[in-house]
């Protein structure tokens, strides 16, 4: 789902299409944030030794970048209002 957030995210390029698109990216971070929290109590509950192979299998190679694009589409959001 931060997939199809960013694919959503990287349309908007102004204030006023972020304004139009703003519930439909409000819609896929409520279906997002369950999900975010339901791994991260799975991954709390990881042995150390799990936890790094699931950082190195799976979070550093594909959630982490996905994520960083994320934070990037919302800081150029936040720069919109300023």
């Amino acid at each position: 789902m931060t997939s199809e957030y960013n694919q959503v995210a990287a349309t908007i390029q102004d204030r006023q299409s972020y304004i139009k698109r703003s519930d439909e990216l409000r819609e896929i971070e409520d279906r997002l944030s369950p999900l975010v929290q339901e791994v991260e109590i799975a991954t709390d509950r990881l042995s150390p030794a799990d936890k790094a192979e699931f950082d190195r299998q799976y979070y550093d190679t594909r959630a982490k970048p996905v994520i960083d694009q994320k934070f990037a589409h919302t800081r150029r959001f936040e720069a919109f209002f300023r």
